[in-house]
């Protein structure tokens, strides 16, 4: 058994995990063998920072705590040296949010369903009540028409309009010669506009 599922042993004897499930490469099977471990903790109560650290210790070398970059997560590095983050979530918060997009068609600025696809393509490794399992059947559902509603009407000004829109930031920049900020704007630009499209396709 390699590090990480010893691990993944280990954190399934926490009474405050409900499930435990692998996302990115190493959920598509498109990962090599320094491919990272993303891994999402889905509990009913936090886990104690020293208690997590002991057991991070066994198999890890490097290990920081309690870091919040994207969500709340431990950055680690197993002994083989293969990188680790560890991913700490509230299975009934997650579980809103992505109802919250599904089935209430709730749109924000980028990412709106960024939650509900890691969701559906994620690999459940442990799952104590069958509860993740049940919520990747409840969601495994089309693309709704009105989230993309919600989405293109909640981006499009930013695209174009409003006073803030990116195109119009990008045209400031460029006229200045700020080209740190003309690469900025366009990249947030591309990236929004491609979230539209793909909305807009569903």
């Amino acid at each position: 058994m390699d590090l990480a599922h010893q691990l993944f042993a280990q954190l399934q004897e926490l009474p405050q995990v409900e499930a435990i499930a692998l996302g990115g490469s190493r959920a598509s099977g498109l990962h090599d063998a320094r491919s990272d471990y993303d891994v999402y903790l889905y509990c009913t109560a936090p886990i104690d920072e020293e208690v997590r650290r002991t057991l991070l210790a066994r198999y890890c070398t490097v290990m920081e705590i309690g870091n919040h970059y994207w969500e709340y997560e431990d950055n680690c590095t197993f002994r083989d040296g293969v990188d680790l983050d560890l991913l700490h979530r509230d299975l009934d918060g997650f579980a809103a949010d992505v109802r919250r997009v599904v089935e209430g068609h709730e749109a924000s600025l980028g990412y709106t369903t960024c939650m509900w696809h890691n969701l559906r393509t994620c690999k459940v490794v442990f799952d104590r009540h069958s509860r993740l399992e049940a919520l990747q059947r409840r969601f495994d559902v089309p693309y709704p028409d009105a989230l993309r509603d919600a989405i293109i009407h909640a981006n499009m000004p930013l695209l174009h309009g409003a006073l803030p829109a990116y195109d119009a930031q990008i045209h400031k920049a460029a006229s200045r010669g700020d080209l740190v900020s003309v690469n900025h704007r366009v990249a947030a630009f591309l990236g929004l506009y491609a979230k539209r499209c793909v909305s807009n396709l569903s």
